[in-house]
């Protein structure tokens, strides 16, 4: 016995599930949960097994399979396996409630029957990309041939790619060099890190079955598939060795890092409409929204709402009077565009609230008239509007701001029609909003003409349309629009943030314009952005907003 000697765990299964669900919990504090359902149920741990013909590698799998799995096998010189196939080993105990099951593909490939003009390693390398393995089994026995120099470059491949390498000597008791082919091995993966031998027990013999480990990266060992009878050289019978040792071990060295990280590499290999689907998913049980826009009459409150929608959908006027007499509720339904599946598609409804102009300021009037709005809706945006010129009482304003925030409404007060009423009026009214705001959150920042405090409220001042004064021969673009969309969206949370998409989604302006300020803010790597775009060509607003959908779950 050699009791100072780490032995193998055989409770291979169990562990694993753990991990299973150990990286599951892992993925659920980042992500959707259809999206957390995706990715597990796609941990399928594929292992290709690769090496020279008749060396045992379908013999293996049964082995490892535990007789569930029926390769097909043969003593002919022929190789028996003529194609790449795949072995399925499903976890099928019985599962406690907080464990996830899975299974485990075992890739059969045809042996390598030509090692001339590098052909072992385009052939392994070939196997690798197309399968993606988490793990890689290449099989020698005593006897057989390699180029171990063409195995090299494979193995260094796969620790680049956080690929496991189990170097294993199968039919170990065909021929007394199966300790040299060990020691090959162990020479081909010094570099991978300082080598440690475990050993197990073994029920038939006093001698340890030993399993060697490189660093996190790989292991060698030697098994014996199937019992092993030579009745010419011996009535002695070998019985299977080394298989548990050899899946086990595996298993155990695929730590919860890399499984995550293949989990998440999963969720990027999948196609966009994948993505949408799941994202969308994810957001179905809140399914309306409400944002209200209110002020004073005849500040362009209106004229905002079409020029924050991208589009027609408020009625506006130049007269004196107030266009909106009565609170008008503009309706966007969003269906499921990403699903053929009509019967099955999730509805999304945004009510934009354009609210009449508050034409008395006495306390009684603007109370009322907020408890109205909070009655109908509570919103997950306020937009207050107000003009160079307008007029407003500022303690009732102080009422309205603080009542929102208390119901936790995020707020924004907006300088609308900025260039009309003059320098002086413009400068005043922003002064107003930053000193009223400054009460409930200091000012954190101020960029790209936006005034931030936290994320409670914000203030800005913005043209929505566009402003021409010929007789002063002065003419103005619409501008500041998209500034304030981008600087709303930053500052809402969970769900909100979702509604505010889908508000501002017909706004083509804004997706193309703001889309290096979006993929910053969302951390979305260049080769992703400049991907999306190649495969999208001129519909760059579509895609783009796709593709901020899939990864606002980073800031909920």
């Amino acid at each position: 016995m050699l009791p100072d000697k780490p032995k193998c765990n055989r409770n291979t299964l169990g562990n694993l599930a753990k991990k299973v669900t150990n990286v599951q919990n892992s993925l659920s504090k980042d992500l959707y949960q259809p999206e957390v359902d995706y990715a597990i149920e796609k941990i399928q741990f594929n292992i290709l097994i690769v090496g020279s013909p008749r060396v045992g590698k379908s013999e293996l799998i049964n082995a490892l399979c535990n007789g569930k799995c029926r390769a097909e096998t043969s003593s002919s010189l022929n190789s028996c396996t003529k194609e790449v196939r795949c072995y399925v080993l499903e976890d099928d105990r019985q599962h406690k409630s907080d464990e996830q099951p899975f299974k485990i593909n075992f890739y059969d490939t045809p042996g390598i029957e030509s090692w001339i003009n590098q052909s072992g390693k385009k052939t392994m390398l070939e196997f690798i990309e197309e399968k993606n393995p988490v793990c890689l089994i290449y099989c020698a026995s005593p006897g057989s041939f390699a180029d171990l120099k063409q195995v090299h470059p494979v193995l260094e491949f796969c620790k680049s790619k956080d690929i496991f390498c189990a170097l294993v000597c199968t039919n170990m008791w065909s021929g007394s060099n199966r300790h040299m082919v060990i020691k090959e091995f162990e020479k081909e993966l010094q570099f991978f890190g300082e080598q440690i031998d475990k050993f197990a027990d073994q029920s038939h013999s006093q001698t340890h079955h030993k399993v060697s480990f490189f660093g996190k990266g790989a292991l060698c060992t030697m098994v014996n598939s199937k019992e092993y009878h030579d009745p010419d050289l011996s009535d002695k019978r070998m019985p299977v060795q080394g298989i548990d040792e050899l899946i086990h071990s595996i298993m155990e060295s695929l730590d919860q890092e890399k499984l995550l990280a293949w989990c998440y590499a999963v969720l990027h290999r999948r196609t966009y409409w994948e993505k949408i689907n799941n994202i969308l998913l994810a957001t179905s049980m809140a399914k309306e929204y409400s944002i209200v826009v209110c002020g004073s009459a005849h500040v362009g409150k209106s004229t905002l709402v079409n020029a924050i929608c991208g589009k027609q959908v408020a009625r506006t006027s130049s007269s004196l009077c107030s266009h909106t007499e009565r609170m008008e509720k503009y309706i966007i339904n969003r269906n499921d565009i990403f699903t053929n599946d009509r019967d099955n598609s999730v509805r999304y409804t945004i009510t934009i609230y354009d609210t009449p102009g508050i034409e008395s300021w006495t306390e009684e009037h603007v109370r009322s008239y907020l408890s109205n709005i909070m009655q109908t809706s509570k919103p997950v945006c306020m937009i207050y509007c107000a003009s160079p010129g307008s007029f407003a009482r500022l303690d009732q304003l102080q009422w309205l701001v603080n009542t929102c925030i208390q119901s936790n409404i995020f707020c924004a007060l907006v300088c609308t029609n900025k260039y009309s009423g003059g320098h002086e009026k413009r400068t005043q009214v922003m002064q107003d909003f930053h000193s009223l705001l400054t009460r409930y959150h200091g000012m954190t920042r101020d960029e790209n003409m936006i005034k931030y405090y936290g994320d409670v409220a914000l203030c800005t001042a913005v043209n929505s349309i566009v402003y021409e004064d010929r007789d002063l021969c002065v003419r103005k673009e619409a501008e500041g629009i998209n500034e304030l969309i981008f600087g709303i969206l930053t500052s809402l949370k969970d769900d909100k943030i979702v509604a505010w998409c889908y508000t501002v989604a017909d706004n083509e302006s804004f997706w193309t314009k703001m889309g290096s300020k979006l993929t910053e803010f969302f951390k979305i790597s260049q080769p992703v952005v400049e991907k999306f775009f190649q495969e999208h060509g001129k519909e760059i607003a579509t895609a783009l907003f796709g593709l901020i959908m899939t990864v606002i779950k980073r800031k909920m």
